[in-house]
Formats: C-alpha cells, structure tokens, sequence
C-alpha cells in the first residue's frame, strides 16, 4: 500500500503542519512567556500539560513511524527564512500603525505624528535592520551585535 505523489504531499503538508504546532505547544508548555504587551501564562494545570504532551509524543511517534512508511522526506527551512517571514510581517503591521494610516480608525490627534511617528519609525528601522541581517548569506553573517 502506497500514496502517489499527490497524495504523500498532502499528507506530508498536514503532518508537518501537525509537528510544527505540536513543538510550539511543547515550549509554551514549559514556561510562561513574559513580554511587555504580550504573556501566556501556564493556565493548564500541570497534570493536564503532562497529559498534553505525553498525547503529543504519541502524535509524533505516529508520524514518525508515517515518515518511514510512507518514504516522506524532510524538508529544512533555514532559520533566517523563518526570521525574515517573521519580520515582514511585523514591518507591515508596523507601517499600519504610522500616525498617517491611523486615520482610518478616527480622528488622529496632531501631537501623534511627533511621538508615536518617530518611535514606529525608528521600530521599523530596527525591524528591517534585523531582517537584513537574517537575509545575509550565512558565511556573510556577522557576529557582532
């Protein structure tokens, strides 16, 4: 029993998608992330999230033995691919919230544009400074911060 092409596509694309969510549920189960305008906080009792992953191995012992079975290669997504999807998105969220595209939800009150303007530019700029480092080549990579 085997899957055409097609098939082991589909069914490589929902699996991956299945471990991806699987390892992003694995660390927040671990720790609570503390930003400033963010925090999960661990509202599963510990016994639940033991459960939780224990299922979660179980999942990936599942798709594991699929990956042999079904010959369903691994693709590696470089890190700075992920980085610079991350970032682009922020970039263009961030350029939604300039004082001049803020108009749309309203009113802007005038002093926005010489405090709220410089600080989301200055947001962007770091934001595209990050992503141009993550989009060097990797031997053009600096370790200086």
């Amino acid at each position: 029993m085997g899957l055409n092409p097609y098939q082991a596509n589909a069914v490589q694309v929902s699996l991956r998608m299945l471990e991806e969510a699987l390892l992003s549920i694995d660390r927040l189960m671990r720790e609570e992330s503390r930003g400033v305008l963010h925090r999960t906080i661990l509202d599963i009792p510990e016994d639940h999230r033991r459960q939780i992953m224990d299922l979660s191995q179980e999942a990936q012992a599942i798709m594991t033995k699929w990956a042999t079975d079904f010959d369903l290669g691994r693709i590696e997504t470089p890190l700075h691919q992920r980085v610079v999807a991350q970032l682009s998105s922020a970039w263009e969220n961030l350029e939604d919230t300039r004082p001049a595209t803020l108009k749309r939800y309203g009113a802007v009150d005038p002093g926005l544009e010489q405090t709220l303007g410089p600080n989301i530019g200055r947001l962007i700029e770091l934001v595209l400074a990050m992503e141009a480092l993550a989009r060097q080549a990797p031997d053009e990579r600096s370790t200086r911060f």
